[in-house]
């Protein structure tokens, strides 16, 4: 089957597409896609209990925690669960796979491409999110007092009464 699944993605997408065998069942797939460092995307084509499969083995979330993404916020949650959703890939214990289908490799091989790269495409998110974050921090800040309470409303000034001087020294005589 491995022989057919490497001419089903050579064909479903014209692609100079290198397969490592790296030992029974598994092998790496270089596909010359990139993470936005430069790394080349860690494809593995698994067969676990007779089913095909792509897998990063946990790649991109390992690049991912170099630039500190906090992956369990509940936005890059909600993110990641649409990206998969998106490209029929599933995530477990942060490990992105893709499950081949009958003749749908080369379909497989594309999606899983896409959600590693939207994955991987969480660090520009997450500069996003953490200047926003500062921009909502700093908000109330000017807004507070020095001490850490509200500020207080401003005194008002007395009411100025419109008698003249002359005119209250009159009114006393």
């Amino acid at each position: 089957m491995t022989e057919d699944t490497v001419n089903d993605i050579h064909r479903s997408l014209y692609l100079e597409i290198k397969i490592e065998e790296k030992g029974i069942n598994k092998n790496m797939v270089h596909t010359g896609f990139t993470y936005p460092d430069g790394d080349e995307l860690h494809i593995i084509l698994k067969k676990q209990d007779g089913q095909w499969y792509l897998t990063d083995e946990g790649h991109t979330f390992m690049w991912l925690s170099y630039d500190e993404i906090n992956v369990d916020s509940p936005r890059i949650k909600d993110i990641l669960a649409r990206i998969m959703a998106t490209n029929q890939a599933e995530l477990w214990e942060r490990e992105i796979s893709v499950k081949i289908k009958q003749n749908g490799a080369g379909i497989a091989l594309t999606s899983m491409i896409t959600a590693l790269i939207q994955t991987a495409d969480l660090c520009y998110i997450n500069k996003a999110i953490t200047e926003e974050t500062q921009l909502k921090n700093r908000r109330p800040w000017r807004n507070n007092s020095l001490f850490g309470g509200p500020r207080p409303e401003p005194a008002r000034k007395p009411r100025q009464s419109t008698q003249t001087f002359a005119s209250r020294k009159n009114k006393k005589k």
